[in-house]
């Protein structure tokens, strides 16, 4: 028997598996019993996002089996050519062996995949519009808000400029504090995107949930679109007219 990695950590946890015995239980009165002679890797059987699963991989003739069912017969082929110009070949091989076994239902492994994650991109696409529109409206609302904030506080601006305050230093002032805003949305963020995580494993594969380059590049993106949308409010602080805004027409 060949046991995937599952099923070596379930039935023999610590131990290395090659050379053990074990039986199904499928006949507990006579049971055949294999040696585990192989360990290969988890592979999803039904689903990609599938969580492994233990799997014990018997020869197809065993002991219980009444033979191989023609119906779910199938064979992988592995070729650095191109998949699909052997299938005449193959076709060619099995007609020599019984010229009454049809030969159907031929795919690569590309297209298999391709169907398999056909839901999960469509779903990535819709989350993907999702999140580009929250992440618009997320720039709308952080540029209104502090361009709102700064006109409120042109007669503070005024003043800090008519008191010997640069225009470096108002703009300093609102990208800080600007920024403290922003720095503490993205903490919450974070917070919540970890928090959510589990729900999120169902439409990925091939990738964590929790992949640092992924948080730390949205991060990056996110703070650098904050910092683009408070550089304007900013300036305007800095370009304020002392008299205009102390003594307004």
């Amino acid at each position: 028997a060949v046991v995937n990695d599952e099923a070596a950590a379930n039935l023999f946890p610590g131990e290395d598996p090659i050379g053990k015995r074990i039986y199904p239980t499928t006949n507990p009165d006579d049971p055949p019993w294999y040696e585990v002679v192989g360990i290969v890797e988890d592979a999803p059987a039904i689903s990609l996002t599938d969580h492994p699963a233990p799997v014990v991989y018997l020869p197809m003739l065993h002991r219980d089996a009444s033979g191989p069912s023609p119906g779910v017969l199938s064979y992988s082929v592995r070729t650095s050519l191109q998949p699909l110009s052997l299938v005449q070949p193959i076709l060619a091989q099995v007609r020599e062996l019984d010229p009454a076994l049809p030969l159907a239902y031929v795919r690569t492994m590309k297209s298999i995949v391709r169907e398999a994650s056909a839901r999960m991109a469509f779903t990535m696409v819709m989350l993907v519009l999702a999140a580009s529109m929250a992440l618009f409206l997320g720039i709308v609302g952080v540029y209104s808000t502090i361009a709102y904030t700064v006109s409120l506080r042109t007669a503070e601006f005024g003043i800090r400029l008519a008191i010997g305050a640069r225009g470096e230093d108002l703009t300093r002032m609102v990208l800080r504090q600007g920024g403290t805003t922003v720095g503490a949305g993205l903490v919450l963020g974070l917070l919540g995107a970890l928090a959510t995580t589990r729900f999120m494993r169902g439409m990925v594969f091939g990738v964590s949930v929790r992949d640092p380059v992924t948080y730390a590049v949205v991060t990056g993106l996110l703070l650098v679109v904050a910092l683009l949308a408070l550089y304007r409010p900013a300036g305007r602080a800095a370009a304020v007219d002392p008299m205009r805004s102390l003594w307004p027409e």
